[in-house]
């Protein structure tokens, strides 16, 4: 997750670079240009492929003269522009061989110029991408508490008893899509509001379509924000002990589960589950895709339909065999693929509010290197 936190980052930096290029490249050419009448030679419409996919656009040939010489230009846009084949030759169209009409050329080199004194959309697009992405990843990142590139080893506690510690917190889930929401909110009312600000109307329909959806996929950060505020006033982040510090296939495991509570909740349902997820690689056609999924799992739930008055703390507990033939975790030095993933899960489902979700990677080792761990703790024992 912290990888895909820093690659969300450095894509929407460079995508919001592209957009940020060609906006200020846009801006500068219409403020700048000076205008001075033309003559059209010609126009046509061009292909532009990309990919499979393919773009039209218009081209006119153009003379006019600037700073005492004779210019010739074919830049119909201040920035290159392609669309569907109707609309390229709907602007081709319209400047026909000989027609007199106006275009602007840059005062510092005659050479550049271009025809239609228009802002276009498109560039804008681009910066709210790259918005998008780095609000997501900022969001990773500083929602996730265990940023290790493996899971922690249990941290050794009294009484015996070991610390798993989780994924996430509620206060990093919290702060995540707080600094997120702020982030797609300033920096997109920045972008959009510098368009509708500099373009004169009618404004292009895309404009009013992407900032409308962009200002709705907005809403889920604040929503997010408001769920994590709502649960954190309710409980505690939950606390995962185990009885020993290491896992193996085939061994038993004692846990136990201690979630403080701040005011009076009833619980609905309180579940722990152990889950082995794999990441698989798989070829499909020229292309490479890797999949994640669970292949085992395994829950409990501890407590249902109870009342736990301020002050108090949720309390579960399990006893569990791990399962000798599925496969050990993963480590990192290993290479290739498939790779797996094991992990304790808790869910805890509250009446009149948010749910809480936690997660807990564990390391599995082969039956070999540990025979069996919790058999010294009664099941139900609270944790120190």
């Amino acid at each position: 997750m912290r990888f895909l936190g820093f690659f969300f980052i450095l894509f929407g930096l460079i995508f919001g670079g592209i957009g940020g290029s060609l906006v200020v490249t846009q801006h500068r050419k219409i403020i700048s240009y000076l205008p001075v009448e033309a003559t059209v030679v010609s126009s046509r419409v061009v292909v532009r492929h990309s990919g499979r996919s393919r773009s039209y656009a218009p081209v006119v040939l153009y003379r006019y003269r600037a700073k005492g010489r004779d210019w010739q230009g074919d830049d119909v846009f201040p920035i290159r522009q392609s669309g569907s084949r109707s609309w390229a030759a709907s602007v081709a169209g319209s400047y026909r061989a000989g027609r007199r009409t106006q275009a602007y050329y840059d005062p510092k080199n005659p050479s550049n110029s271009f025809l239609v004194r228009h802002y276009s959309f498109f560039p804008y697009l681009f910066v709210l991408l790259g918005i998008g992405f780095s609000s997501a990843g900022v969001a990773i990142l500083l929602g996730r508490g265990s940023p290790a590139k493996k899971p922690a080893q249990p941290i050794e506690g009294v009484s015996g008893w070991y610390e798993v510690e989780a994924t996430s917190t509620i206060a990093g889930r919290r702060r995540g899509a707080l600094v997120a929401t702020m982030l797609w909110g300033v920096l997109g009312v920045v972008g959009i509001g510098h368009y509708f600000f500099c373009a004169e109307p009618p404004y292009e329909t895309t404009a009013y379509v992407f900032s409308s959806i962009y200002g709705v996929i907005g809403c889920v950060g604040v929503g997010l924000f408001i769920y994590y505020l709502f649960l954190g006033r309710n409980v505690s982040d939950a606390r995962f002990y185990v009885t020993a510090p290491k896992f193996a296939l085939g061994g038993t495991a004692t846990i136990g589960v201690q979630q403080e509570v701040h005011r009076t909740v009833r619980v609905i349902e309180g579940k722990i589950g152990l889950v082995l997820l794999e990441s698989r690689k798989e070829r499909r056609g020229s292309k490479t895709t890797y999949v994640t999924s669970k292949v085992w799992e395994e829950w409990i739930s501890p407590i249902e339909n109870r009342e736990v008055s301020a002050g108090d703390s949720i309390k579960m507990s399990w006893t569990i065999t791990l399962p000798a033939d599925q496969p050990p975790s993963t480590i990192p030095s290993q290479k290739g693929y498939p790779r797996h993933l094991w992990r304790f899960e808790v869910i805890v489902r509250l009446a009149g509010s948010p749910d809480y979700r936690a997660r807990f990677p564990i390391i599995v080792e082969p039956a070999s290197e540990v025979t069996s761990v919790g058999e010294n703790h009664r099941v139900g024992e609270r944790p120190a």
